[in-house]
């Protein structure tokens, strides 16, 4: 059963323009900051619409329900991240799924490098989240249920499709449950507080919209989504939970944030596989042997001009910043490949399938810059980049079907999947960055915001 969505409805024309940019006014004590992993702002507007979710419609109507950008890449772990620091990937120094050693070209999940930093020095990233420096503050604090220092890669199925999403719906029904009784075992604890911040994630919702995912977008001419019936479910589970907080919450501030929506999965792009077929990578075997290798197998280094990692990033093979780097005139090379870049069609639809190429410098600053990518990827909804890409394979083609199993996908360009922010708190912006959240908390409470912070206060017109 499906339900198909107008994201063109006027109905909410109103509640849109509402936003958390507020008049001065007193502070608050505590914060409710709820996180629901990939909640789209299309799909959220239009069931609100057609009157299955009440309770989020009442949070509008209260105070504020705008659309939510995320940061680019829109990868799980670095919105996340970027939406408690405040900061953008230059200053928390993670950039996608993967990253890479540079000497030895060896990939590294975000979530590995997250772990490590938390056994070397007891914290779950290299800045402070926006509890850490509340608790500083001297505001007591709650996170244990936003996982900065678990955090899990996107794992390729390897089973079929329909056994899959059996199994994902029968886990996730179950994680539902478990989280929702440490959520009220954590916010009767949070009544009792004169002051602080509650800040708790849900997290399945964003693998159910990638599993149970219907509406194609390729070739698509008009402006209707369809949606699963198990993904409508979820919004409605997650509306009636919201109801009942709001019966007990009172005057209390309470956000409600996503880090990113959802979109199809059609088609899958093998960036290194276009690196080799157009003479940017060089391969010690050919194609057809080297295809399907993870961890740069096949890939002769000493020839080399540039590789991908990750679902978003493409790097410089450059002489004395990589092990074995052969490149010294890295401004030509960056020119040349996004020329070429910017012109991949995708021979079955006719399609071009990146939207926008950015050097490192255009979208990060900060002390981490030199780990970033050379040059960052943004694909057009429908398209993924390759599990294979995503740790240093390659595919036999440049562009295939998608037959992995999962049907949705956030790895795009941020301003095709935006996300939600509600709030008891009025305002009139219209739209907000992932990276206003943690800045707008500390000023809800009124502590001092870090200069730091790339991130603006919503409370500021």
């Amino acid at each position: 059963m499906f339900y198909t969505i107008d994201i063109l409805l006027n109905i909410f024309k109103p509640l849109a323009k509402q936003g958390l940019a507020m008049a001065s006014r007193a502070k608050d004590n505590k914060v409710l900051l709820l996180g629901i992993s990939g909640m789209d702002y299309r799909i959220t507007r239009g069931l609100m619409a057609a009157g299955k979710l009440p309770s989020f419609k009442k949070l509008a109507e209260l105070g504020s329900f705008i659309k939510l950008d995320s940061c680019t890449p829109a990868e799980n772990n670095v919105s996340w991240i970027s939406l408690a620091t405040g900061l953008n990937a230059g200053k928390h120094g993670f950039f996608d799924a993967v990253a890479r050693k540079a000497q030895t070209y060896t990939p590294e999940l975000v979530s590995a490098k997250i772990k490590a930093a938390a056994e070397i020095d007891n914290k779950n990233i290299k800045e402070k989240l926006v509890w850490e420096i509340l608790s500083k503050a001297g505001f007591s604090a709650s996170a244990a249920h936003w996982p900065l220092s678990s955090l899990s890669w996107e794992i390729e199925p390897d089973s079929s499709q329909q056994e899959s999403a059996e199994l994902i719906l029968q886990q996730t029904s179950e994680t539902e449950k478990a989280q929702e009784r440490a959520f009220w075992q954590e916010f009767h604890e949070f009544q009792k507080w004169d002051q602080g911040i509650l800040a708790f994630r849900f997290d399945s919702l964003n693998l159910l919209q990638r599993t149970f995912w219907n509406d194609q977008i390729i070739g698509k001419e008009n402006d209707k989504i369809t949606v699963n019936k198990v993904v409508v479910e979820y919004y409605e589970r997650k509306d009636f939970l919201l109801g009942q907080i709001l019966e007990k919450i009172g005057s209390t501030a309470i956000i409600v944030a996503s880090n990113h929506g959802i979109t199809s999965f059609e088609r899958t792009f093998h960036l290194n596989t276009w690196l080799a077929e157009n003479g940017f990578m060089q391969l010690t075997t050919e194609l057809p042997q080297a295809a399907g290798s993870p961890f740069f197998r096949s890939v002769d280094w000493d020839t080399t001009r540039a590789y991908a990692l990750g679902f978003s990033s493409l790097y410089l093979n450059l002489d004395q910043r990589e092990g074995k780097g052969v490149v010294k005139d890295k401004e030509r090379l960056i020119k040349e490949l996004m020329t070429k870049l910017e012109s991949v069609v995708d021979t079955k639809t006719g399609e071009r399938i990146i939207h926008k190429i950015s050097r490192r410098e255009e979208l990060y600053s900060g002390r981490y810059l030199n780990d970033a990518p050379d040059l960052i990827l943004s694909l057009k909804p429908g398209y993924q980049m390759s599990w294979q890409t995503a740790v240093g394979g390659l595919g036999l083609t440049i562009i295939e079907d998608n037959s992995r199993g999962l049907s949705g996908n956030h790895q795009v360009d941020p301003s095709f999947i935006p996300g939600v922010l509600f709030s008891n708190r009025k305002g009139e912006k219209l739209s907000a960055s992932g990276l206003d959240v943690a800045p707008t908390i500390l000023e809800i409470l009124g502590v001092e915001i870090p200069p730091k912070m790339d991130g603006k206060s919503l409370l500021k017109s």
